[in-house]
């Protein structure tokens, strides 16, 4: 019997320039056959051609210049390389026409380890007419909703305009979730639009409103899960807490359960909170250090938070961090994520503790003097050696105070000589440069 073929479902979209890589690339306008302004790519986006206008896209052809001066934007790299490996189906759209060297362009992507035989790149740039780029990259991916059968199409694009395009195909694809993420000049995404019909039918009951207030509370469960640190119980690194109609609240940390698994932050307010106040009113919201789990987790202690919010009557969730892990979506619940962006990094810094996608490509280009984790590992002269074994120390020393940094590095040394031979843990220092004894401080 021949196997069945693999069809993905989830069709993720990813814009190239300053949504993957950043470039110094420039696009000419051109006025009677003479350049009367030169473009970067944010500014390109936001361009709108004058009467006699045209752009010179020549510039942008250079293989050679895009290889050597491209500088990737780890998070969405890292991102563009987990969505590869879940299966999904992945394109690049891009405002470029042809490279001069197909090639050299995609050793660009290669060379961060980047699976291109998966990827395959459209360019818009190709296109004839003065259609804008945002319109351009509609009828590209229309024409791959048209050619495929998706419940569910994302994506990644520094343009709002090119979002916005994208958001309007819901109306000719109502069978689709549409997810826009918005990413920054930093390599963040945040959600600009999601569809979700349960959200239409009564938009007043998923409405999230006083973001000073939220955010207030969001940056107490940030302290929570500090202290939670520094305390001698077992607590994990996200909090969370349930907010009644009447100002009444529950916040509580991710904390040990039965069999050496671990209930969820979530799952803990809303347990105590039933506990407390008896049942959680109609009108309340979760609000929460990082976005709730959708999937299947050996460590958790009962059902997905996803889950119990979709059994509960809470309609809004409010979180610092949006978890990319996360692919499952079958929430039934509007979701926001904060707009401050202290509180975001915050919040992302606890997560990336433990996050299962973390690997040492995303310390890259902390190493430049003045960071943060640079004046770690001058305090902590193995430090190199220890993320290499635990990838996630970096980030919780960064957040942690003084004290704790020197508990938690003591801690991470007894750690790693304990599961791995001298013969290891030597070799690996080897390999990063420590060449001081491993010793607690």
């Amino acid at each position: 019997m021949r196997a069945r073929e693999f069809t993905p479902s989830k069709l993720v979209i990813f814009d190239i320039d300053d949504t993957l890589v950043h470039t110094q690339t420039k696009v000419h306008v051109i006025r009677d056959g003479r350049t009367v302004k030169s473009l970067n790519s944010h500014d390109f986006t936001h361009y709108k051609l004058q009467p006699g206008e045209s752009f010179d896209f020549g510039d942008f052809a250079n293989a050679h210049e895009f290889f050597t001066n491209a500088k990737p934007i780890i998070p969405m790299i890292n991102q563009l390389k987990h969505d590869i490996a879940t299966g999904n189906k992945v394109v690049m759209v891009t405002a470029r026409a042809d490279f001069n060297d197909r090639e050299l362009f995609l050793d660009t992507f290669r060379k961060y380890g980047v699976d291109m035989a998966k990827v395959h790149v459209y360019r818009a740039g190709n296109m004839t007419g003065k259609m804008q780029t945002e319109e351009k990259k509609k009828i590209i991916i229309r024409d791959l909703l048209n050619n495929g059968h998706y419940n569910k199409a994302i994506m990644y694009d520094d343009a709002v305009p090119n979002l916005k395009s994208f958001v309007e195909l819901k109306k000719e694809y109502p069978h689709t979730k549409f997810y826009a993420w918005h990413v920054s000049l930093e390599g963040e995404a945040s959600e600009y639009h999601r569809t979700n019909e349960s959200l239409e039918e009564n938009q007043d009951d998923y409405e999230i409103r006083n973001y000073d207030k939220l955010d207030n509370i969001l940056s107490k469960l940030c302290e929570m899960v500090v202290k939670g640190q520094q305390s001698e119980k077992d607590y994990g690194m996200v909090a969370a807490a349930v907010l009644d109609p009447k100002n009444q609240i529950v916040a509580r940390l991710n904390r040990p359960g039965h069999d050496d698994k671990r209930i969820h932050a979530e799952h803990a307010a809303m347990l105590d909170y039933t506990e407390k106040y008896g049942d959680i009113p109609e009108g309340s919201i979760i609000i929460t250090t990082l976005s709730p789990c959708n999937e299947h987790l050996d460590e958790r202690d009962g059902p997905s938070c996803t889950e119990l919010i979709n059994n509960s009557v809470v309609k809004k969730v409010y979180c610092g961090y949006m978890d990319p892990t996360q692919d499952d979506d079958t929430r039934q619940f509007n979701l926001m994520e904060t707009a401050n962006k202290q509180l975001r990094n915050k919040c992302k810094q606890f997560a990336d503790t433990f996050l299962d996608d973390l690997n040492e490509v995303q310390f890259a280009g902390q190493e430049i003097e003045g960071n943060i984790l640079s004046q770690l590992k001058e305090k902590f002269p193995n430090l190199s050696t220890l993320l290499y074994f635990i990838p996630g120390l970096g980030q919780a020393l960064v957040v942690a105070d003084v004290a704790s940094q020197i508990q938690m590095y003591n801690q991470a040394i007894a750690k790693i000589e304990q599961q791995y031979p001298t013969q290891t843990i030597q070799a690996v220092q080897q390999k990063v440069g420590d060449d001081t004894a491993l010793e607690p401080i």
